[in-house]
């Protein structure tokens, strides 16, 4: 079981979220003809109610009704399950749902009664979504199957907490802080994040950079309420190189804000982890200004069509009416007469700038027109933002382009403004026309080429190479939007690449599948704008038969018909890489597979009875892989290595191949979910596993292609095995020491730490509590599970207070200690680092300690692997915890020194001193000497030895009382 959050190096702590991808799927084919019971929650009258947040929930969808399908989903023949909430507050909330496949989705619905008449988020299983939502309004939440996804599920829904600052400062300044344990209070970001209060004093620009926390992924964004205002500018970790700070840390730049107060949030980005951090604000230097960055400067392009360029960066706003915040530039053309006017935005992956969606037809942005057609995301052209504005009249038109200002990227853009004399997809000589049916056809499934979602099945067989002319369309069933589906079968004798080359009069979807209605696709996701063209070429297919799968979007108003026109055509089939066999390479000898295929070779935990190919240390094995049918069902031909190793080992296993590949490593078949190590690559990648200190026995190596059905069979791969004698320190045990009683980790194929896995554990557990001077014997490491894991142990100590503890470490592995401690409400929630976070190489012994004694109270002492995958569990670690009690201390540099009227006092700071000091005088020597002393200054903070401490003893008239002064430094 993933643990909910792993402390990382440096105080980075990532949160685990395990994922199932839908090629390890179980077949459901016959659990669904069983007879099953519904459960609680399962109707459409009978929702779960969500009486609070933050509010987690996990069932099986197996056994519930299918009621509905949301408009993200694909699937209407599945279950679902719907939860209802209201919140108490309104506000920013989390939504993430998760199960055995990626391929669920989650719809949110309001107005009326279960389960709501309007949606209005939906988004698929497996992302993190952000949603505003009302105090008082009744939200229903819809956990819909998909394909594989009637099994278990997960649902989790946070909300934002009030707004609260961790630090403050008043610009230009710089403050730091620590994430780490700060708590996920924001659904804006998905880690732990720390809010920094920012009173702007002018009106400018200004700069926001990240300087600190090289070792973690972070993000900022700005608002004017914690998560609860607009994000005005925001940036994340892994931005190109920005002249500000002179590194790839966070930085936005040259953000125009009004005086008054902002609220900056540092968050742990995407992968929700944390770290240190220092934040420095400052005003922006004088930017150029783009050329035509006002209205009035837009150039008037001589004739359309035109491709018009420029740079957006720093430019100012001029048109309210345009939402964000970085300002816009303008260009302008002109129509002699009323026309069509399609714009395409350069939408590539190298373009930093977004889009507007409308014109203007005076300066600076009068009488905006908003595109009747508009289409983001297609992967068939550069030109991949479409508006499309109909019938036009003659006249002067201005388009506005974002501006970049918050970051120091290349603001360049591209836009090209064409006329279109016609909208129209016309059936040419030669063409195959669609089946026609009545439209009321595709309402009772009876559509002659409706495919899986009809009765039968019904697909139109076409023939590569011939080109088709059809129609499509949509309609309202209810408050549900549904779409004319056509399918299209084709044959492939043999292993070919298919190119798709479509034109329509609308965006369309297609997909290619196998035709067998198992939903195996080859191509999906590929979406075309209307008056474009889409091509888009299939990866290797084996021969068989295929279906093309064409839709139109599902949210697209369409009253009435559109055509479109497609040809499929075969390809030449190319690999990503070449891997051929090399001097010294044993074949693997196993038949290449084909359909129906029985793997009697080394089909490993895959079959039975198993079999298993040797390999030695220092061996190259060169083999093949592929997918293929086995009873209409997609089957991967999975290839198991075995191998000995006699004394303690580093193993390295290293893989390269001609697909898109997995690797897994273990000692025993660890199934679906489990194992010692677990890999992806891409093709042409070398995929490697590391073992730290493997003890003498038997393991396991599996390879197989990452795709069920991507993958003709006789693809290429090298494997090979290298091992060097381990040498970890001896034993670490010592007599006296407390000895962990947790079971090795690895012994299960989903372990889970039920001792002292503190807030990693759910509940938290922690170990038998330590007391000052005692040492501690332990072992851990890492596994698979569902994704990498490890062994973290959390040992609480009590103390009396007003001592200074230290805890150090020795450890057969790379391994990772801190000193933290409770929350202050819920003790799991922002955690408090009292320490320094430290790493250690094997059998170095590391330590941290506090800045300073702590107050009396509950601490944990933590100890990890510093990585989630190479370490063998049951390697040793030895640790112990030492206390020195504060004492105080008179101090013995101290310099008196009397100018007439007052006495100055003069000490150096310790270094090592974190509480205060006090000064005291006396009358006499002998009251010196007796204690009988007058306390004149008490509280003098430490600055920890950053210079020099003083005091200064006014109105005095005798200069014999010099002698008679003592310092003390005293425990806080």
């Amino acid at each position: 079981m993933a643990a909910p959050f792993q402390l990382m190096q440096d105080g980075n702590l990532i949160r685990m979220v395990p994922r199932v991808s839908s090629a390890n799927a179980p077949d459901r084919t016959a659990d669904r003809t069983e007879s099953v019971s519904l459960d609680e929650g399962s109707d459409s009258c009978d929702a779960v109610v969500i009486s609070h947040v933050p509010y987690s929930d996990s069932g099986k969808l197996r056994g519930k009704r299918d009621n509905f399908m949301p408009s993200c989903s694909n699937e209407n023949n599945y279950p679902d399950v719907i939860y209802s909430y209201t919140p108490a507050r309104s506000g920013l909330h989390g939504i993430y749902a998760d199960g055995e496949t990626y391929w669920g989705s989650v719809s949110i619905r309001t107005d009326g009664n279960c389960p709501g008449a309007s949606e209005i988020m939906c988004t698929r299983m497996g992302q993190y979504a952000v949603i505003s939502l009302t105090q008082g309004v009744t939200y229903y939440m819809i956990v819909d199957g998909n394909n594989y996804s009637d099994g278990d599920y997960e649902l989790r829904l946070t909300a934002a907490s009030p707004c609260r600052a961790d630090v403050e400062l008043a610009a230009p300044g710089i403050v730091s802080g620590q994430t780490c344990f700060a708590g996920d209070d924001c659904p804006n970001g998905e880690g732990d994040e720390q809010f920094v209060r920012i009173t702007v004093p002018a009106a400018g620009y200004w700069d926001f950079s990240l300087c600190d926390g090289e070792e973690w992924r972070a993000k900022i964004y700005l608002t004017r309420n914690c998560c609860e205002g607009t994000i005005l500018a925001s940036a994340i970790d892994g931005c190109p190189y920005h002249s500000l700070t002179g590194t790839s840390r966070p930085v936005l730049q040259s953000v125009y804000l009004q005086s008054g107060i902002y609220y900056l949030a540092i968050d742990g980005g995407t992968y929700r982890n944390c770290g240190p951090w220092t934040l420095d604000v400052r005003e922006s230097a004088d930017r150029p200004r783009p050329a035509n960055d006002d209205c009035a400067d837009a150039g008037v392009p001589a004739s359309l069509p035109a491709v018009l360029s420029g740079n957006s960066t720093f430019a100012t706003k001029d048109c309210d009416l345009l939402s964000g915040s970085t300002g816009e530039v303008w260009h302008s053309f002109i129509l002699d007469e009323q026309a069509n006017v399609v714009i395409e935005r350069d939408n590539s992956y190298t373009s930093n700038v977004g889009a507007y969606t409308v014109l203007s037809t005076g300066c600076p942005c009068q009488n905006l027109i908003t595109a009747t057609d508009i289409n983001y995301g297609s992967y068939a052209s550069v030109w991949s933002t479409f508006l499309y504005f109909p019938n036009l009249p003659a006249g002067i038109y201005y388009y506005p382009v974002p501006g970049i200002g918050p970051y120091d990227q290349d603001g360049t853009y591209e836009v090209r403004i064409r006329t279109s004399r016609t909208w129209f997809v016309e059936m040419q000589s030669g063409d195959v026309e669609e089946c026609l049916d009545n439209p009321q056809s595709a309402l009772n499934d009876t559509d002659c080429n409706g495919g899986c979602r009809t009765t039968g099945n019904a697909m139109q067989h076409i023939e590569l190479g011939q080109p088709v002319f059809g129609r499509s369309f949509t309609y309202m069933v209810q408050t549900y939007r549904r779409v004319d589906e056509d399918w299209y079968e084709f044959s492939l004798s043999d292993t070919s690449a298919v190119t798709i080359t479509m034109n329509a009069e609308f965006a369309v979807h297609i997909t290619v599948y196998d035709n067998v209605c198992s939903y195996s696709s080859y191509a999906d996701n590929i979406s075309s704008s209307p008056d474009g063209q889409m091509i888009f070429t299939t990866p290797c297919l084996r021969p068989g038969t295929y279906a093309v799968h064409m839709r139109p979007f599902w949210d697209m108003p369409m009253t009435d018909f559109k055509y479109y026109r497609f040809t499929a055509a075969e390809t030449p089939c190319t690999w990503p890489c070449d891997v051929h066999m090399e001097t010294g390479n044993i074949p693997e000898g196993e038949p290449v597979c084909l359909d129906n295929y029985e793997d009697e070779y080394n089909n490993g935990c895959d079959g039975y009875p198993s079999y298993y190919q040797n390999i030695e240390c220092g061996q190259t094995i060169f083999g093949s892989s592929g997918a293929f049918r086995m009873n209409n069902y997609e089957v991967r031909d999975t290839d198991w290595y075995q191998f000995m190793v006699g004394s303690p080992s580093i193993i390295s296993i290293k893989l390269l191949a001609e697909f898109d590949s997995w690797m897994l490593f273990s000692n025993y078949c660890p199934g679906c979910d489990g194992g010692m190590a677990e890999k992806s690559s891409r093709a042409g990648d070398t995929l490697s596993i590391t073992m730290t200190c493997l003890e003498a026995g038997t393991y396991i190596c599996a390879v197989y292609p990452e795709s069920w059905h991507f993958l003709p069979c006789g693809a290429n791969y090298r494997l090979w095995v290298t091992c060097e004698p381990c040498s970890p320190c001896p034993s670490l045990y010592q007599p006296g020491d407390f000895v962990e009683t947790e079971p090795r980790c690895e012994l299960y194929g989903s372990y889970y730490d039920t001792l002292n896995g503190g807030c990693n554990s759910n509940p938290p557990r922690f170990g038998t509590a330590l007391h000052c001077g005692q040492s501690y014997f332990g072992k851990t490491g890492t596994w698979w599970s569902g994704g990498p894991q490890r062994d973290t142990d959390w040992l609480p100590i009590t103390l009396d207070g007003n001592v200074t503890p230290t805890w150090c470490v020795k450890a057969q592995f790379p391994v990772l200690a801190a000193i933290v401690g409770p929350g202050p409400h819920n003790p799991c929630d922002s955690i408090q680092v009292y320490s320094n976070v430290a790493a250690g190489s094997a059998c170095e012994t590391v330590s941290v300690t506090t800045n300073g004694p702590l107050d009396a109270g509950t601490y944990w002492l933590f100890i990890a692997p510093d990585a989630f995958s190479g370490i063998t569990c049951g390697l040793e670690y030895r640790a112990w915890i030492t206390c020195e009690p504060c004492v105080p201390h008179r101090v013995t540099d101290l310099t008196i020194w009397y100018n007439g009227t007052d006495v100055v006092l003069n000490w150096s700071d310790s270094p090592d001193f974190a509480g205060t000091y006090s000064v005291y005088h006396a009358n006499s020597f002998a009251d010196l000497e007796n204690g009988t002393m007058q306390l004149l200054a008490k509280k003098i903070a430490s600055t920890k030895g950053d210079g020099k401490e003083s005091f200064t003893h006014t109105g005095i008239t005798d200069s014999a009382v010099k002698q008679y002064y003592i310092v003390v430094g005293e425990c806080p």
